[in-house]
């Protein structure tokens, strides 16, 4: 029919309450790995582990589910400073999230890994890239992530 508009979706303002719990969590192949890794806290192999992978690949969602197991503190990756260090770690578990190459201080990352270390905290740290392949000018920061599985 000439002149003939085709039936429009009308879309909705529904409110949507986010969960980020184990239960509302969908495990694929390309997350399983991920959420085998959250399931085995504590029996981690390092105390400082990597979630990586592409935006809206679940890893916020696995770091919220660690976080409620663990006790964590959340904090931005670009949030992380010196004085931050210490308050981080009170619980003894931090989950830090999106650690991207540009944006972070590598002096204050150093300092927490350093910390979590000698008081023997957890740290899962969410990220796009591996460490291995984050251009990091301080050396012993560089072997430190590298070391991170």
């Amino acid at each position: 029919m000439a002149g003939h508009l085709p039936p429009r979706q009308l879309a909705f303002a529904l409110p949507h309450a986010e969960s980020l719990t184990r239960d509302n969590f969908l495990e694929g192949a390309g997350n399983a790995a991920g959420l085998a890794l959250v399931d085995a806290w504590p029996e981690w192999p390092a105390r400082t582990m990597f979630l990586v992978g592409p935006d809206g690949s679940g890893k916020s969602h696995l770091a919220a589910i660690w976080a409620e197991q663990s006790g964590a503190r959340s904090l931005s990756a670009q949030a992380l400073d010196i004085a931050a260090v210490p308050r981080a770690l009170a619980t003894g578990a931090l989950v830090l999230e999106d650690l991207s190459p540009t944006a972070f201080d590598e002096r204050a990352l150093f300092h927490l890994l350093n910390l979590a270390r000698q008081d023997e905290a957890y740290i899962l740290i969410t990220a796009r890239e591996a460490p291995a392949t984050m251009p990091v000018a301080l050396s012993d920061l560089r072997s430190r992530l590298r070391a991170c599985p």
